[in-house]
């Protein structure tokens, strides 16, 4: 569908499926997750790709034989000879380079894929596909999220396909570059070079910048980190803890970071938090002896 339709036309069947499921026709779109490939013959990753490529990502697969490596807490695990590398999670910026020849095949999708890898020619119209050749495929995956923090980062919306289309040149060498494979520690490898700005990627946004802003602990998230210290206030409360040890628990508790953001937000330090737990404490025990 996405070939064979433009970005407009698109946009109406996804919106005729949302007037399908909505009870009343009042929706708005929520975000977008986008994922640009490319495929292309002539370069394979070399047993030293891993070696090469810097990223950010904590997280590092290479699905191609039977063993695995533990390196600074950051798991690669090998299969054999390079048949797939996948970086980062799912839920955020992800990058994958695989042997599509084998993925289409095994899929069942190699002749829709062959069609596709053919209709792309030379100046005197012969194919460029060679089926005795393996087809590596690159791809950026980008999460609803990350789409956000690059609309954030503009202030800006970027909720449907018809928005995010025009940005695809933007995000491709975005991608690239947080998945960087270098020929040296002064140079990008040229096949990466060409990758950039040879994949058909050419939709730029004027005077958009493609960074992200990212969400800070305690903001976007304000509403969760009072339900959560209203509950462990009401647990102290029970256990009868004085106010340094109840700071002290949530200082253990996974969301001192957020709170603090929270309250820098608002112009509160930690000696605010502190009476406001003792206030706190002391006014749900005073409420749970009157309804006793």
């Amino acid at each position: 569908m996405i070939f064979d339709n433009t970005a407009e036309d698109l946009q109406i069947v996804l919106n005729s499926y949302a007037d399908m499921v909505s009870v009343d026709s009042l929706y708005s779109p929520a975000g977008v997750a986008i994922h640009l490939a490319c495929d292309y013959q002539g370069w394979e990753p070399p047993k030293h790709f891993l070696e090469k490529v810097t990223c950010r990502s904590r997280r590092v697969s290479d699905r191609s034989g039977i063993s695995e490596l533990t390196l600074d807490s950051d798991i690669c695990t090998v299969y054999g000879h390079g048949q797939s590398y996948l970086f980062g999670a799912a839920s955020t910026l992800q990058f994958a380079l695989y042997n599509k020849s084998k993925e289409a095949h095994y899929s069942d999708k190699l002749d829709y894929f062959r069609d596709r890898w053919n209709s792309k020619t030379s100046d005197f119209l012969q194919p460029l596909y060679n089926p005795e050749e393996t087809v590596w495929r690159s791809e950026v995956r980008f999460s609803h999220s990350v789409i956000h923090q690059f609309a954030s980062a503009n202030q800006t919306t970027i909720n449907t396909y018809e928005d995010v289309i025009k940005h695809l040149g933007g995000l491709w060498i975005y991608g690239l570059n947080n998945f960087r494979y270098d020929h040296s520690s002064r140079f990008i490898h040229p096949a990466w070079t060409v990758l950039m700005t040879e994949a058909g990627f050419d939709q730029f946004e004027t005077g958009f910048e493609y960074r992200r802003e990212y969400k800070k602990p305690g903001v976007g998230n304000e509403r969760n980190v009072t339900i959560a210290l209203g509950n462990l206030l009401s647990i102290y409360t029970r256990r009868k803890f004085p106010a340094h040890y109840a700071l002290k628990c949530i200082k253990r508790s996974g969301l001192y970071i957020d709170l603090i953001g929270y309250l820098r937000s608002r112009g509160l330090d930690r000696q605010d938090l502190l009476k406001y737990i003792e206030d706190s404490l002391i006014q749900r025990r005073l409420n749970s002896k009157i309804a006793s």
